[in-house]
């Protein structure tokens, strides 16, 4: 059969809709994603929300505030100002500016204005400026910081690579596949590893954790048997702490778990463990290293013995070339028996790389020792042994909470698949944690040297032709060795998102029968009454820069809060009826005058007290909020004879009479005149 591979992008490959965010447990970690047109509506609409909200809180607050302040002893004019600025500004910022306005006009009218003012305009400022901040920062609050999604794995069970599917057909395309996604591993490890954050490039938060923790010990002790060591100190040591399933890896199903990963390396002596040997019928010589063996043959690996110079010329293709041999394919010797972890050499042989500036003294670069430049000025190259470094690799999955010898799983154990068993004993969770187990593994550092497309080293960077452009420092080995750790970190990360995609290597030793793993991409299973067990498929996170996740609780927490705020303030005056009716509070009347004042204060009743005053009008509703006139009444005018004092006047020829003693007697008419109705006995 074929091999369907995931060729889309991630972003399309999101699930949109509600989930729990198991990171944060139940309540904080509810979550929904939605697209990004959709998401910036829902952005939209909330900024727009809170800012109402904003502006309820500032009608209560002028409630509350007009309340305390009012009294029914007589004021100056800065009090009923204040008081008719409370009552009739709709908006913080403007009773803000309203009352600075206040204060800067009665400054040198009345006493203590600012110290009266100038707190009201305060507190209306911060809760203007506080809806403005909260909408702008609403999406921050709203959002996943990482923009934290879930794959909704559309491929699923579309990428078998079983035993019985390898075929010309089937194997190549997924190693081209896997061949691409170590080159982004490597790439990914360069850009995102050991940078600071603001150098770091915008594809470094693909993952949930852009980068996975870990420490280099650069001078540490030799992993072997001293004598098998060319250094006691110096040596290479990695180690990643424990790697959280749901923080680290990103996956969001139970059962938790962590993982530790850890290596130690160290250049190897090469005395007593090579020999040269010459080929049958052959003049070539060869330097076999005899670390151990596999069956009846005793050479790990040969390398060939040059008996003259290749050019170093930059038209001369030349390359290192690497070889690895680890304790699952030979029985090494007993100096390099490692109980708790896998055993591996991995060989550098640089005979085809020409060092035109200099010996290198690097040990797993510079092999035993450097031609001479003969009379022709060829550079002198590496020719006649490789360098062999020397590492024990350990990767444990530990249950969080149990000791580590009942709770930790050696990756490397030969009897891991049984210890999943003891560890994990629920057969649902075993069914989640073996695959998962299975894909890890297979990503183990020295696999990735098999893949001869991927930029394993970094010193193949500054090679020209077969010419080594750069002088390799003594420590080369140890950036080498870091680099690919990081890399193999990497792909961890992108193996498991992979997975939840579709990809399914084969769960090999930790699946036996295959029906036993249940894969994240859980459709693929072939057991369906796992399959009903576990109905939420979607169960890994990544980040997506074209979609947003919403944490359902704030959104929840605004909207309450809002509705609330914005629930008391439609309906205050109505409340406030209702709480002045309470037994204590009816006879308070001090509350009495207050909501009188608050009821006449506003814009519609103080516009019916100035006609009113002047006999004009017949007027009912004068304690609701808009009061009305009898049929047929006509109210009064402005008098603009002076523009800089208008006043309000009837209308009719009284006023006609006005202007005329105004302008012959010279004695102006006070604002306190009004008309006698027509209807009263003079």
């Amino acid at each position: 059969m074929s091999v369907i591979l995931p060729n889309s992008s991630i972003d399309e490959d999101i699930y949109t809709g509600f989930w729990i965010n198991r990171s944060l447990g139940a309540f904080r970690g509810a979550t929904i994603t939605l697209g990004r047109q959709t998401g910036g509506l829902l952005i939209a609409f909330i900024a727009l929300y809170i800012s109402a909200t904003g502006r309820s809180l500032w009608k209560i607050t002028s409630f509350v505030l007009h309340a305390t302040f009012s009294t029914a002893t007589a004021k100056d004019g800065i009090y009923h100002q204040r008081q008719a600025i409370l009552r009739n500004t709709s908006l913080g910022h403007n009773a803000a500016l309203d009352l600075l306005q206040t204060s800067f006009v009665w400054r040198k009218r009345t006493k203590a204005v600012h110290h009266r003012v100038l707190p009201v305009a305060g507190l209306a400022a911060v809760i203007s400026a506080a809806s403005v901040v909260s909408g702008i920062l609403s999406s921050r609050v709203l959002t996943n910081p990482t923009n934290e999604a879930l794959i909704s794995g559309k491929d699923c069970g579309v990428l078998p690579i079983l035993a019985e599917d390898v075929t010309p057909y089937s194997i190549a395309p997924a190693v081209l596949y896997l061949s691409q996604k170590g080159i982004e591993f490597f790439a990914y490890a360069t850009q995102c590893y050991g940078k600071a954050g603001h150098l770091k490039s915008g594809s470094c938060g693909k993952f949930v954790a852009s980068t996975l923790p870990y420490t280099s010990n650069r001078n540490a002790s030799c992993p072997f048997a001293e004598e098998l060591c060319k250094y006691n100190t110096g040596n290479l040591l990695l180690e990643s702490g424990d790697l959280d399933s749901l923080n680290h890896l990103g996956l969001n199903i139970a059962p938790r778990f962590v993982l530790r990963y850890r290596t130690h390396c160290a250049p190897l002596n090469t005395e007593n463990f090579t020999h040269i040997i010459t080929a049958q019928n052959s003049s070539k010589r060869f330097l076999t290293y005899n670390y151990g063996s596999s069956g009846n043959q005793t050479v790990v690996y040969q390398v060939e013995l040059h008996n003259e110079q290749p050019d170093g010329m930059v038209n001369s293709p030349g390359d290192y070339k690497i070889a690895i041999a680890d304790d699952s394919h030979f029985n090494f010797t007993s100096q390099l028996l490692h109980t708790r972890g896998r055993v591996s050499l991995i060989f550098l042989d640089a005979s085809d790389v020409a060092v035109p500036f200099g010996e290198n003294n690097d040990p797993w670069f510079s092999g035993t020792a450097l031609a001479k430049n003969d009379s022709s000025g060829r550079a002198p190259l590496f020719y006649q042994a490789a360098g062999v470094l020397g590492c024990t690799t350990q990767r444990f999955y530990c249950k969080p909470g149990f000791p580590e010898a009942i709770g930790c799983i050696n990756a490397f154990a030969k009897n891991s698949s049984d210890a999943i068993s003891k560890s994990w004993p629920n057969t649902q969770e075993q069914s989640i944690v073996r695959p998962l187990f299975s894909l890890l593994s297979k990503n183990y550092m020295d696999t990735l040297y098999i893949m001869r497309g991927m930029p394993t080293l970094l010193s193949r960077n500054t090679i020209v032709g077969n010419a080594q452009t750069a002088v390799l420092p003594r420590n080369q080995w140890q950036v080498e060795r870091e680099y690919i750790y990081k890399a193999s970190l990497v792909a961890m990360q992108s193996m498991i998102v992979e997975h939840a995609r579709g990809y399914w290597p084969g769960g090999r030793r930790y699946c036996k029968p295959e029906n036993s793993c249940q894969r994240i991409c859980h459709s693929q299973v072939s057991a369906p009454t796992i399959v009903e067990s576990f109905p939420d498929a979607n169960r890994q996170k990544i980040n997506s820069l074209k979609h947003y996740s919403f944490s359902v609780s704030f959104l929840a927490l605004i909207l309450f809060l809002g509705g609330t705020i914005m629930f008391l303030s439609i309906f205050l005056e109505q409340l406030s009826a209702i709480i002045y009716q309470l037994p204590k509070l009816r006879s308070n009347q001090k509350l009495i005058y207050g909501r009188a004042e608050w009821q006449a204060g506003s814009t519609l009743q103080l516009q019916r007290l100035a006609h009113e005053n002047l006999g004009l009008g017949y007027w009912s509703g004068t304690d609701k909020s808009i009061p009305v006139t009898e049929l047929g009444d006509t109210l009064g005018v402005l008098d603009i004879s002076n523009t800089k004092h208008t006043r309000m006047v009837q209308p009719g020829t009284e006023m006609n009479s006005i202007t005329v003693i105004e302008r012959d007697v010279g004695v102006k008419v006070t604002g306190r005149y009004y008309r006698v109705s027509s209807v009263e006995a003079i």
